[in-house]
């Protein structure tokens, strides 16, 4: 499992270099403000798009990758189907959004009126928002775990493309419009792509224009519906909240301080989606399925163990480096928001079971608890805390899935999370909260600061060593040799 955690973790990085460039530009180019107007406007269209996706990306990795292995026309049939519906729904959403901004542009909310030609030319990254997440699940629905992050590393191109082009010159509006073109181009050639990876035999049947999906993926669907809406909403309200409260130039402080998170997300969380979820949906038995999720979760705690309390321990840098220094203040934020992504890509890698197991009701309604009890949390404490209290609503919604969902496992199962795999997991959340604490107290501002802080990652690191498993550490050793063998030059 560690080597495809690294595969996917090479095209990771890549795709992590482009996100710097992207955000560095946007920072220089757009500022603190019009960066808060950003990440409102992106939320806003993460509700509509997650809305009328249907939860379709995630039923891919559902339902396809058992067709995949046991019926591969059924697989067509059900492939052609989530695809037109997923056409119709975005192209509906697509028109009556830019029409709705364009007529009333209060719509969306007071804090949005003002920016409405930004919010016009967001509704037109519409379609490539909702196909390309799909498009990459299913492949690995197809249990193509490379193709599917290759489509995530070429949307990376694309978005860094259109903020070095679009938003250079013409700001957010350009950024949208020029992402909108190359967006759509990238969806129509992935899924041609994808329609010759499914062979040409003669017998093979044609897809036409059809809409017709077996009752399961309606059902699926249309228990996941709610919550599909709320999530984002969640979120959007969280940030209009602190948009509200302390204006864009704050709000755009917290972007930055979640995008420090997002660098968690982006080099651990795409494991999920095309590693986790397909191998948890195949058709091992309910404890073979939990085991290798407890695994999955030990490889995914010991990298972040290594990784990410170096990334808080010098928030200040980071910010400066993936932003710009107008937004410096967002680092004293960025460890509390990168917590709350560990957390959450913890209760991640426990969650997909719940669905694999046929739990869907359950499901539904813990992640529309958790939602909930996000923005009941963000309403009391954004307006006394402001962006520590959107941070700690985030910290404590992401902390009540992960122990509902080891609660749920333990009880319906009978399945405890091993102690080995408990220790290292609460011990990296120790680590990463430390040391986001002192890169807080003690900002990088001398050599002999930096040096100190070095000194307690290698603390923290050699204290996790002996947490490892004797598998996990022959894993380890056997990547590196790897690695260093592959890095070595040609013998002449």
């Amino acid at each position: 499992m560690l080597k495809a955690f690294v595969t996917i973790g090479v095209l990771q990085l890549l795709t992590m270099i482009l996100q710097v460039v992207r955000t560095k530009t946007l920072a220089v180019t757009l500022g603190p403000e019009w960066l808060g107007v950003m990440g409102a406007v992106d939320r806003l269209t993460a509700v509509i798009v997650q809305t009328v996706s249907l939860s379709f990306p995630f039923a891919a990795v559902r339902f396809l990758p058992r067709l995949w292995t046991s019926d591969r026309e059924e697989f067509r049939r059900v492939l052609a189907g989530m695809r037109n519906v997923l056409a119709l729904t975005v192209t509906v959403a697509t028109t009556a959004a830019a029409a709705l901004t364009f007529v009333v542009p209060r719509v969306w909310g007071r804090e949005l009126a003002p920016y409405g030609t930004a919010v016009l030319a967001a509704t037109a990254t519409l379609p490539a928002l909702a196909f390309l997440p799909f498009l990459q699940n299913v492949l690995a629905g197809r249990l193509r775990e490379s193709q599917a992050m290759g489509v995530a590393l070429a949307n990376a191109v694309l978005l860094t493309a259109a903020a070095v082009l679009g938003g250079r010159w013409f700001g957010l509006v350009g950024y949208y419009t020029v992402y909108a073109v190359l967006g759509l181009a990238l969806t129509l050639i992935v899924v041609r792509l994808i329609g010759r990876g499914l062979g040409t035999a003669a017998d093979a049947p044609r897809l036409g224009v059809t809409f017709a999906l077996p009752r399961a993926v309606w059902q699926f669907t249309g228990v996941i519906f709610a919550l599909a809406f709320l999530t984002p909403y969640a979120a959007l309200y969280v940030y209009t909240k602190v948009l509200s409260a302390e204006g864009a130039r704050v709000a755009g402080w917290m972007q930055a301080a979640i995008g420090v998170s997002l660098i968690v997300r982006v080099g651990l969380g795409s494991a999920h989606g095309v590693l986790l979820i397909p191998n948890v949906n195949t058709d091992a038995t309910a404890r073979d399925r939990v085991a290798w999720a407890f695994r999955f979760q030990a490889v995914l705690a010991m990298l972040a163990g290594v990784a990410v309390p170096l990334l808080v321990l010098f928030p200040d840098i980071v910010v400066k480096l993936l932003y710009s220094s107008e937004l410096a203040p967002g680092a004293r934020f960025a460890g509390a928001f990168v917590l709350a992504e560990f957390i959450w890509l913890t209760a991640a890698s426990s969650q997909p079971l719940i669905l694999a197991l046929d739990h869907l009701r359950f499901h539904v309604l813990q992640n529309m608890a958790v939602q909930l009890l996000l923005v009941a949390v963000a309403a009391v404490t954004v307006s006394r805390f402001g962006v520590a209290g959107a941070a700690s609503a985030n910290l404590i919604a992401n902390s009540a899935l992960y122990l509902s969902t080891l609660i749920f496992l333990r009880v319906r199962y009978a399945e405890r999370l091993p102690r080995p795999v408990a220790v290292l997991t609460w011990f990296v959340i120790a680590s990463i909260a430390v040391a986001a604490a002192i890169g807080v107290r003690w900002p990088t501002v001398s050599w002999e600061a930096a040096a100190g802080k070095l000194g307690v990652y290698v603390v923290l690191v050699a204290c996790l060593v002996p947490l490892l498993s004797e598998t996990e550490r022959a894993e380890v050793v056997s990547v590196v040799a790897r690695l260093r063998t592959r890095l070595q030059p040609a013998s002449r």
